[in-house]
């Protein structure tokens, strides 16, 4: 589904005092330990208020929630690459792991929004409908980005039964690239991300260093004197 800038704009999307969530903004991390994930989901339920979006954008003291999810069939994962076209000029040709949008306001409040959140995000972009209730395993907080400042991540592990998906001329053309076209996508094998690993946006890096990146695709990090992090994937 695509929508303008202006309804956008005027969309009220889910946030929550920055100082709530402040002691994850410490460092660059994907957070999977269940006392990171239950702090955060306490703040969306006793804090979380829904505000226009051109304001949340220019309110400092608010953090956007994303909710988003990794889509994999055991060892493969979706793997997209945005288009020139994205929102976000950071973003724009970097390939994803992590799909989903802004928490809005038609998505309600507390834990299932997000849920919702993710559900309808896939189907709108990608036209897909979850198999199951997938579960919450992590959160991203990156503070090393001007995008990552404001806004955390809610990360959902949707696990499907299939092996590609075709996109269609009814799904949002305008945020991955190919996707103005009828084709399909298949599912990447680890070796396959290894070959963009250098090209994915922040919070995929941050996946896919975590020890649940390890567990779905079965890969060990090698960091480099010069920090550059190197991937390699496991059978």
């Amino acid at each position: 589904m695509q929508t303008s800038v202006e309804t956008t704009r005027k969309e009220r999307i889910l946030t929550i005092p920055a100082p709530s969530v402040g002691h994850l903004y410490r460092r660059r991390r994907f957070y999977d330990g269940p006392v990171s994930i239950q702090s955060v989901l306490q703040a969306i339920e006793e804090c979380g208020e829904f505000v226009n979006r051109d304001i949340a954008e220019l309110d400092l003291s608010r953090m956007q929630i994303v909710a988003c999810a990794f889509v994999h069939n055991k060892r493969n994962m979706l793997c997209l690459r945005r288009s020139r076209k994205s929102a976000r000029q950071a973003l724009r040709l970097r390939y994803t792991l992590l799909l989903g949008g802004h928490v809005s306001h038609r998505d309600g409040v507390g834990e299932c929004p997000l849920r919702r959140c993710v559900a309808r995000e896939l189907n709108e972009e990608l036209g897909l409908t979850l198999e199951s209730v997938p579960p919450i395993v992590g959160v991203i907080a990156d503070p090393a980005t001007n995008v990552g400042m404001h806004h955390l991540a809610v990360v959902f592990d949707v696990s499907v039964s299939w092996s590609e998906i075709r996109f269609d001329r009814s799904h949002d053309r305008d945020e991955f690239t190919y996707s103005n076209s009828s084709g399909f996508h298949s599912l990447k094998t680890p070796e396959d991300i290894a070959q963009v690993s250098g090209k994915l946006d922040p919070w995929s890096s941050l996946f896919l260093a975590s020890d649940t990146g390890y567990q779905v695709l079965g890969n060990r990090i090698h960091v480099g004197t010069d920090r550059q992090m190197y991937f390699s994937f496991g059978t």
